[in-house]
């Protein structure tokens, strides 16, 4: 699969898979998939050169089930075997309200992403997580 470069020269930059897989259907749906079959798709993107997984602890479908989506993804990655050259992205400080937009889109809130950030890297079980990445660079004013 065809590589690209993210980040800047402040953060760094990494080599990613081209084309990524948004996790987010697997947990916010009403007839999501089965844990099994939410695992199949990951190893699926995982066989085809996926390499760039995309995850928050707000895909759920309600807030009673915040980190469902990052503890999917995590178990679908340990039991794939080695996935060291993963990139997980993922995102903290959201809430949701029912199925609307999550609360606080849009806005700069580093304590609460920071926050989320920690409890994230627990959810998704990866060694380490870059808290530096300045949330200012997912944000609009």
């Amino acid at each position: 699969m065809e590589q690209r470069s993210i980040g800047n020269d402040t953060v760094g930059r990494v080599g990613v898979s081209a084309i990524g897989l948004g996790a987010m259907p697997l947990s916010t749906k009403e007839d999501r998939p089965s844990p099994e079959e939410a695992e199949a798709v990951v190893h699926a993107a995982l066989d085809a050169g996926v390499t760039l997984i995309d995850t928050a602890d707000a895909y759920a479908r309600d807030g009673s089930e915040f980190g469902h989506n990052e503890s999917l993804v995590a178990s679908a990655l340990r039991s794939y075997g080695r996935t060291d050259d993963v990139l997980v992205a993922t995102k903290g400080g959201h809430t949701r309200r029912g199925r609307g937009r999550p609360e606080g889109s849009g806005t700069r809130n580093h304590q609460s992403a920071d926050g989320g950030a920690v409890t994230s890297a627990g959810g998704i079980r990866r060694d380490q997580i870059d808290l530096a990445v300045p949330v200012d660079i997912g944000c609009e004013d």
